[in-house]
């Protein structure tokens, strides 16, 4: 996976480094499953933060509050 994201966190898209999650791009909550395509290396405060919501609703929140400054 980390091969895969070439180097970066799935969701901030920052150099890997340190502790590490492996998330479910869309939840399981959600009706999906931990397959290979589901899942992302991700950095614990991003993975905390997406909770619940898909990868997608995450990347939407995270432009709207960068648009809002």
């Amino acid at each position: 996976m980390i091969r895969d994201q070439k180097g970066v966190w799935a969701y901030c898209e920052s150099v890997l480094n340190g502790d590490y999650n492996v998330d479910q791009i869309v939840p399981l909550s959600r009706g999906s499953c931990n397959d290979w395509p589901n899942l992302a290396v991700t950095y614990e405060n991003c993975n905390c933060s997406k909770g619940v919501m898909t990868a997608q609703d995450f990347f939407s929140l995270i432009s709207e509050k960068s648009r809002k400054g």
